[in-house]
């Protein structure tokens, strides 16, 4: 029996297992939540699914390289690259079983879900980088360009902004379901798209001779950084307030912006980034002031490390549900930690391979 069949086999055993106990007990066993990884052994790299409440995971692939990206969907399904059939191809798991969507000899990588269960990924079928949507049944070119396009976001009302060169420069443009507008309309360069909860964009361009973060808001465009240094790496929280890495202070801090004004949240010498927040409005972050990296959460009015060991600690990413995870090697190879507020768990327990990139689902 296949590796994958026997492993999806053992989850789904656990899964009706607990469903028995709980219907015993005259109880409705909800949904666990799910986080995928990406695992290494020697040199070989593959996805992996952790079912949280039974701890029982399922290797789903092999991956070419660790930046592949990976997203579930609100009803929890995973979406993925892989090039287990020779090139690279966009897959589904459903959580009984695996799709390549894509199906094209050509390279399809990167997909994105939007809250109606629609994906689009990237695919250069037709000789250059355009964006399809696969709508659970057909696949459509949405971008329809001979010049590349790549970068992009869902907005929660279903529209779509993404990077492209159709103007012969790198720019934002807007699917709305039916047509394309472009939306940044300058000559440098523009990229990296980012939508708040309430419709508005944020995204970088060099318009002004550095890397600025801009904001659109259903009008006009405004530089909500205006500084002739670095600033990049835009993140909205639930709440519309908006996180950034700049430089302006002789090294890279993390900055909020609350519609107004900017504010300096890390203060330190010592490097700042990788930024996420949490549904309440926490952002977690990496810091190498105290001489490696940590992870430090701000609560939006004092920063706590909670890592808090020598060893490296990166990759913070929050659930739904407020629990933090992270990478760590201070088991001596790289595993995935949560923190739950008050204390930290090995989730993985792995020291023959290494662990990294979790992501959630949260039912």
């Amino acid at each position: 029996m296949k590796l994958l069949t026997r492993l999806t086999l053992t989850l789904t055993a656990a899964f009706t297992l607990l469903t028995c106990i709980a219907s015993i007990l005259g109880q409705t066993f909800p949904p666990s939540p799910m986080v995928a990884y990406i695992s290494q052994q020697d040199t070989a790299f593959r996805m992996e699914v952790m079912e949280w409440r039974t701890r029982q995971t399922v290797i789903l692939s092999t991956v070419l390289q660790l930046n592949d990206r990976f997203e579930w969907s609100a009803d929890g399904r995973l979406a993925f690259t892989s090039n287990r059939d020779g090139n690279q191809e966009i897959y589904v798991w459903d959580r009984a079983s695996l799709t390549n969507i894509s199906q094209h000899p050509a390279h399809d990588v990167s997909s994105a879900w939007n809250a109606d269960g629609q994906l689009v990924f990237l695919s250069e079928r037709d000789g250059n980088w355009e964006i399809y949507l696969w709508d659970g049944t057909s696949i459509t070119n949405i971008s329809q360009n001979e010049e590349p396009d790549g970068a992009f976001a869902w907005s929660t009302d279903g529209r779509l902004a993404f990077v492209s060169t159709l103007d012969g420069n790198q720019e934002v443009y807007l699917w709305d379901g039916e047509t394309l507008t472009n939306l940044s309309q300058n000559p440098a360069s523009d990229g990296m798209p980012t939508w708040s909860a309430d419709g508005r964009l944020a995204f970088d361009s060099d318009r002004d001779g550095a890397f600025e973060i801009y904001v659109w808001d259903g009008t006009s465009i405004t530089n909500i950084s205006q500084n002739p240094t670095e600033d990049a790496s835009p993140k909205w929280s639930t709440d519309g307030r908006l996180a950034l890495v700049s430089d302006r202070d002789g090294n890279l801090e993390i900055y909020i912006w609350d519609g107004e004004s900017l504010t300096n949240i890390t203060q330190h010498p010592a490097y700042d980034g990788q930024i996420t927040w949490s549904a309440d409005g926490r952002l977690a972050f990496i810091s190498d002031r105290d001489g490696n990296y940590e992870i430090y959460v701000w609560d939006g009015t004092s920063l706590t490390n909670i890592s808090q060991h020598p060893a490296e600690d990166s990759m913070p990413i929050w659930n739904t549900n407020g629990d933090l995870a992270f990478v760590s090697v201070r088991d001596g190879n790289s595993e995935i930690y949560i923190w739950d507020g008050t204390s930290l768990t090995n989730i993985t327990q792995t020291p023959n391979q290494d662990e990294s990139a979790p992501t959630w689902w949260f039912p």
